[in-house]
């Protein structure tokens, strides 16, 4: 019986999705890797398609909030299910106050860089296509597919996307004439593993009881990796191969 939502999660209980990231093209893509070749302005035109990742990420959280409502578990009331999600919502909501949020460290980015009028920018087509596809799987669900879609596809694989972003940017400013900072990627650098954990205590107890809805995990983990290699080959083209 499950007595508490923040149960051990075995390390193991994720192994085969999480080696599914690891080796998924994305998080190896060649623009990672060639992130810190970017000049100037590449790395600022990627951070505006950056910033419409981000500021629509709490969107997808709160349509995932809402599904948790829909669960029913015994000994597991939905709402100490869907307490995690609030949490996180409250570091994720784009201008956010408290300590660590990532969208302070955007926008003092954004600042030295001197970027202006950031949210009229048009993405690229990639982008938007990303995040509609990330706001519709949350949006649908069912609960587990969106919550697994964010913990495996967006925060576990951003351990290592922006482990590449961090080493790129350093290299980047480095050759700058901007002296700009690098908070932005070193947060989530820093607090990406700690909120996949989180994600990871939502869905262990769901899968004691539903072991075969793994596969919908897997599912919007994968379609949202390919939303993000198209993103990628599409930044790749545009900012890199001049």
């Amino acid at each position: 019986p499950i007595l508490l939502l923040f149960m051990e999660v075995n390390d193991d209980s994720f192994k085969g999705i999480e080696d599914l990231v690891r080796n998924h093209p994305t998080v190896n893509h060649s623009f990672l890797r060639k992130f810190g070749d970017l000049d100037l302005n590449g790395f600022i035109r990627f951070i505006k398609e950056q910033y419409k990742l981000s500021t629509t990420l709490p969107y997808a959280l709160a349509h995932t909030y809402g599904h948790a409502h829909d669960v029913s578990l015994p000994d597991l009331p939905n709402w100490q299910l869907a307490k995690p999600i609030v949490d996180f919502l409250k570091v994720e909501h784009w201008g956010s106050d408290e300590d660590g949020a990532h969208s302070s460290y955007f926008t003092e980015l954004a600042t030295a860089l001197n970027i202006e009028d950031i949210h009229l920018h048009e993405q690229y087509r990639e982008t938007q296509d990303f995040v509609n596809l990330r706001t519709r799987i949350c949006r649908y669900g069912p609960f587990l597919k969106a919550v697994g879609t964010l913990a495996f596809a967006n925060e576990y694989a951003n351990k290592f996307i922006f482990e590449y972003y961090l080493a790129g940017a350093r290299k980047i400013r480095e050759r700058s004439e901007i002296s700009f900072p690098l908070d932005y990627f070193d947060a989530h650098v820093r607090d990406e593993q700690k909120d996949y954990e989180q994600l990871c205590t939502i869905m262990a107890p769901l899968l004691e009881y539903n072991p075969s809805s793994e596969k919908l995990m897997v599912e919007g983990t994968c379609e949202l990796l390919d939303a993000r290699l198209a993103w990628y080959n599409a930044l790749n083209e545009r900012l890199l191969r001049k």
